[in-house]
């Protein structure tokens, strides 16, 4: 089971605000935190077949009631591994940036 400060700390990433994930984000945003943004799709599915492809996100296909089944995209434990080494990388990249921009100083 899991607590309800465990489900809080989850965060929900939904990709495309449109008509259909603003209502979406807006009561996920009641259980969980929420970050989206809207793209397009022509830049988004490729980048997801990439990743699923390297075996950083895995898909499941679920049912919908509103049409052919809906894939959900999960982060794997390569995908953690992946994304700390990214994290890591981003962090030196904005100090080095941030220094830059404040004169050298800090």
């Amino acid at each position: 089971m899991v607590s309800a400060t465990e489900v809080k700390n989850k965060v929900i990433c939904i990709v495309g605000l449109g008509y259909v994930g603003l209502p979406l984000s807006e009561e996920f945003s009641k259980h969980f935190r929420v970050i989206g943004f809207d793209v397009n799709e022509a830049t988004v599915y490729p980048i997801l077949t990439r990743l699923t492809n390297k075996g950083i996100l895995r898909i499941e296909k679920r049912p919908s009631p509103f049409g052919p089944e809906r894939k959900y995209y999960f982060i794997t434990d390569l995908g953690k591994i992946t994304l700390q080494e990214f994290d890591t990388t981003w962090q030196h990249i904005q100090s080095v940036v941030n220094q830059v921009m404040s004169g050298g100083q800090g």
